[in-house]
């Protein structure tokens, strides 16, 4: 078919046909005879597909990558249509802005506030696409500044290597032109020149028929240099390690797998450590720690007399909660007939006087443990013949101990009209009166007032042993086996129940130790990984590293080259094995941070080091093929 019928079929101008032609699109034959073109059914259809991509609004390098088969047709038209969504959310920012304008009207129109808003959508909108672009054109410029491929054959000539670089430009669909008059292999491919060069190689095993042949690769790179900013080189590397990352699938994905697996064990061994230290931290609220007063030789711990300055230690200590406390007294019910003795206490809660709340049956719900009252014996009040309500006459005495500290005597302390309130079947007493009456009764008789029993908990069982400590510098003392007489009515002892707690404590702070005694191990075993993942992956790449060498290149390029690699892989296997433990619900954000950054140091260090042992070799060996 000629170029008319072409246009006719198509519909497309014969100049464009000759634009797309010149833009490399398709190559029709010509006839030998006259030199006319000579289009196939084939190059129609790269026509009318040319003219659909267009129709789309695809750039033509994107149609060239797509006929070239450097790029799939799904991955393009995905490419072109978020392009187009992101066109049109620019048209319908503009739409509304307009319409934003048109409501304004003229004489209100603002112009410089409309500029503002517009240039900031254009910056928020354009930043992303800058940055894309800037990316695919960095890339693009890389992958075009060399290429490279085997031969197997002797070349020794420039016109040799030429004639290999054309067999391979034409079997890849490349239009080349030939330099003539200069000394070294140069060619143009695209309009750019480019410089060919033959690296003869030697496999390592060759058999009989091979003796004559040796390997060569021919390398060709661009002559030009371009003007590039800091910006521009820093996604050219991104693309260089992005794209060799792609070229080494199955080794990269062995090592984010290497890398997600040790990332998941540091995850459940440091998750092993958190949940322990919150074992002990959470203990104070699984275990209550109590405690009281009791004399010296720990046969009593009631009807004792513990000093002010004990009691006053107790009240004022920070690290208590609950407290109770009771005081002993003698009473003498006054009656018209006869007087009755009754056994009485002073309390400051219900528990100071082994009651519960609903042990107790009051004349008034809500009774306060405050004023002139008292709770009764039930079986006390019913053999005297009292009610609730009624009013009692009572004379008060307090408990004193005698000049030798061996008995305790009475000492009477004042005459009190008491309220019946309540009544109970009490424990061990006839009546029970607020504690803070009954210290007033102390005052009012001019006797010191001494505490008979003192019971506590204390707050937080972590500080456990600031209390001890506090209490030690208050002079209290510990309970110790033995018998005697003297003083056995002093309350100057202290019994804490921490057993239970203090084992429990004790047996996770060991597997603490414990856990954290094999830190640094999991620490160098992260370091080994990263050494022995970087040793097995750069044992195929000698070759490439020599090449690069060879080119050039020099070795801090390809450290860091190599090594960003190394730890994108290893960020990729991090991230990989922490949605793994969070999504199995192992571990917490704040683990996978102090995970991540131990592994990426340790791996990073291992890795530094296997790249620094490999960089060390012959780069005419390894061409050889003897390293």
């Amino acid at each position: 078919m000629n170029t008319q019928q072409v246009e006719q079929m198509t519909g497309i101008s014969r100049q464009n046909i000759r634009y797309y032609e010149k833009e490399g699109l398709l190559s029709p034959k010509r006839d030998e005879g006259n030199g006319y073109r000579i289009y196939s059914r084939e190059d129609v259809e790269i026509l009318k597909r040319v003219k659909m991509l267009r129709m789309l609004g695809m750039q033509l390098d994107v149609i060239r990558s797509v006929l070239h088969g450097e790029e799939s047709l799904e991955e393009a038209v995905v490419r072109q249509r978020e392009r187009l969504l992101e066109h049109q959310k620019q048209l319908k920012a503009a739409a509304d802005m307009c319409e934003k304008i048109r409501r304004m009207g003229e004489k209100d129109l603002d112009v410089d506030a409309c500029l503002e808003q517009m240039e900031a959508m254009e910056r928020q909108g354009g930043m992303f696409a800058r940055f894309r672009d800037d990316y695919k054109k960095a890339a693009e410029w890389e992958d075009k500044k060399e290429f490279s491929f085997y031969v197997d054959a002797n070349i020794k000539t420039k016109e040799e290597i030429l004639r290999s670089v054309w067999e391979y430009g034409q079997t890849h669909g490349m239009e080349l032109q030939k330099v003539h008059g200069r000394e070294e292999a140069l060619f143009l491919a695209d309009g750019q020149m480019y410089r060919a060069a033959c690296l003869r190689l030697r496999p390592r095993e060759r058999g009989k028929e091979e003796e004559t042949k040796r390997r060569a690769l021919i390398v060709c790179r661009r002559c030009t240099r371009e003007k590039r900013t800091g910006r521009v080189r820093f996604l050219q590397a991104v693309h260089i390690v992005l794209r060799n990352i792609r070229r080494q699938k199955k080794r990269s994905a062995l090592q984010v797998l290497v890398c997600m697996a040790a990332v998941c064990f540091g995850m459940l061994y440091q998750d092993n450590i958190d949940g322990s230290r919150q074992q002990l931290a959470e203990l104070d609220e699984i275990y209550t720690v109590s405690g009281e007063v009791w004399n010296y030789n720990g046969s009593m711990n009631s009807g004792l007399r513990i000093a002010g300055k004990y009691a006053d230690a107790l009240r004022e200590s920070p690290y208590l909660g609950e407290m109770e406390e009771k005081v002993d007294l003698n009473a003498v019910l006054l009656g018209e007939q006869e007087e009755v003795p009754a056994q009485a206490a002073g309390i400051n809660c219900l528990a100071a006087g082994e009651l519960e709340p609903g042990d107790v049956t009051w004349e008034d719900e809500g009774e306060s443990l405050d004023g002139t009252w008292c709770v009764m014996d039930k079986t006390f009040m019913e053999k005297r013949g009292l009610e609730l309500g009624d009013q009692v006459t009572a004379e008060i005495s307090g408990y004193q101990e005698d000049e030798m500290a061996v008995v305790l005597l009475t000492v009477p302390l004042c005459t009190v009209k008491l309220e019946i309130a309540g009544y109970a079947d009490l424990a061990a007493e006839d009546v029970l009166c607020p504690l803070s009456e009954a210290r007033q009764w102390f005052d009012d008789g001019g006797v010191e007032y001494m505490p008979s029993r003192m019971r506590f908990e204390i707050k937080d069982a972590g500080k456990l042993n600031a209390f001890k400590k506090e209490m030690d510098e208050a002079g209290f003392m510990e309970v110790t086996a033995g018998f005697g007489a003297t003083g056995i009515y002093k309350g100057n002892a202290l019994v804490v129940d921490d057993r239970a707690y203090v084992e429990a404590a004790r047996s996770i702070e060991k597997n603490i130790r414990f856990l954290m005694a094999f830190y640094p191990l999991v620490l160098a075993l992260m370091m080994v990984t990263g050494y022995i993942v970087s040793c097995l992956v750069m044992q195929d790449r000698r070759m490439e590293l020599a090449v690069m060498r060879a080119l050039g290149t020099g070795r801090r390029r390809v450290f860091l080259q190599i090594f960003s690699e190394h730890v994108l892989m290893a960020a990729a296997g991090c991230a990989c094995g922490a949605l793994v433990c969070l999504a199995a619900g192992t571990g917490s954000p704040g683990a996978f941070f102090r995970v991540a950054g131990a592994f990426l140091l340790c791996y990073s260090a291992g890795a530094c080091v296997s790249l620094a042992v490999a960089g060390r070799f012959s780069v005419i060996a390894a061409l050889m093929g003897k390293e």
